[in-house]
């Protein structure tokens, strides 16, 4: 079997080390795997790089004048397409497509028109939104309406001039909608049930944790992610000392969601490794390898 995977990044970042660790379990059990990707730091046998460094300028370029990225990248994804044919794949997994490097419309238009398996992991909320990757922070509801009037339109992936998130979110469920073998996966419960409020209340959506979980490394549930965020909102919550990073996972709730200035400390050196592979782009989350009593 060949298995394609999409994702921004291959080897580093949380999705992109996700990304990873599926790729070695599909070759493990004797199948084929060619990751396709923006940025790697490896050298892969089956690898396919999207695009190239001036294409991705554009298309950022394009995005904050026009608005509505994952739309541009023409070129790029004309060849990712032939590609595509190529190999033949007996199924395409996507994870984030919003990073400036490939057109979401003519890749879904292209799995559709080929009748490909296509399976979506949600790492974020971005495939049932118009526009944002997380709304909790602004307290948006829109996209269960059909977005419009973002609340985020500066903030990134930020359009300049135009709000097109209504336009978005509507091709967005046209093309998921006309996908005939389309299996959409959650990576918590949370996402799953956020996305059934819109676009998605008609597919069936499986929750999938990541290996934190399936490995027994203690992390919030869902529920409690909710009740960080409302103790952040209620009592207004500016800077945050945590003890026992995990994963980092309580650390994203309240630094990307809540807009914390997060301190998280952690004595095992994997989970802290980690937690700064899936961290480290949020300059608000500090992550110390250390024991508490050291601190």
């Amino acid at each position: 079997m060949r298995i394609v995977q999409i994702n921004a990044n291959y080897g580093f970042t949380s999705t992109g080390l996700i990304m990873k660790d599926i790729s070695d379990t599909i070759e493990a059990h004797g199948n084929e795997s060619y990751p396709s990707y923006q940025r790697t730091g490896e050298l892969l046998a089956n690898g396919y790089r999207i695009g190239n460094p001036l294409d991705w300028k554009i298309h950022a370029f394009l995005c904050r004048l026009f608005g509505a990225q994952g739309y541009y990248s023409w070129a790029a994804t004309r060849s990712f397409e032939r590609y595509l044919k190529k190999i033949e794949p007996d199924i395409v997994h996507l994870h984030n497509l919003h990073s400036n490097y490939i057109n979401i419309d003519m890749l879904l238009r292209f799995l559709a028109k080929e009748d490909i398996a296509t399976v979506i992991t949600m790492h974020d909320c971005w495939w049932f939104t118009g526009k944002c990757f997380h709304y909790a922070d602004c307290g948006c509801s829109r996209f269960m309406t059909g977005c419009g009037k973002c609340p985020k339109m500066k903030a990134p992936p930020a359009s300049m001039l135009f709000d097109r998130s209504r336009w978005s979110l509507r091709n967005k469920a046209k093309r998921l909608s006309a996908i005939p073998r389309l299996r959409i996966v959650g990576c918590s419960k949370w996402v799953c049930d956020e996305g059934k409020k819109g676009i998605l209340k008609d597919f069936t959506i499986k929750n999938i944790y990541n290996d934190s979980r399936a490995n027994k490394i203690p992390l919030v549930r869902d529920n409690t992610a909710v009740f960080l965020l409302e103790q952040v909102k209620k009592y207004n919550i500016k800077t945050c000392l945590e003890i026992g990073t995990a994963f980092g996972f309580s650390a994203a709730v309240m630094g990307i969601l809540g807009g914390v200035e997060v301190t998280t400390l952690e004595k095992d050196a994997l989970r802290n490794m980690k937690a700064v592979s899936y961290l480290k782009p949020y300059k608000n989350i500090h992550c110390e390898l250390c024991d508490c009593f050291e601190f």
